[in-house]
This record gives structure tokens, sequence and C-alpha cells, in this order.
């Protein structure tokens, strides 16, 4: 795999992720 193609997938993983996260943890 690429390097570029590896940057992509950690990019969609964190976009996806964050959110969920950000719901999941309140705010301080």
């Amino acid at each position: 795999m690429s390097v570029l193609a590896d940057g992509v997938l950690v990019a969609g993983v964190v976009v996806i992720a964050f959110p969920l996260l950000k719901k999941k943890t309140p705010d301080c």
C-alpha cells in the first residue's frame, strides 16, 4: 500500500470516528 493511500485511509477513519468520540465524551 502506498503512503498516500494510507494517509487517505487514516484521514477517513479520523473524520468518521471524531464526531462519535466527541459525542461520547462530555466537553470539559
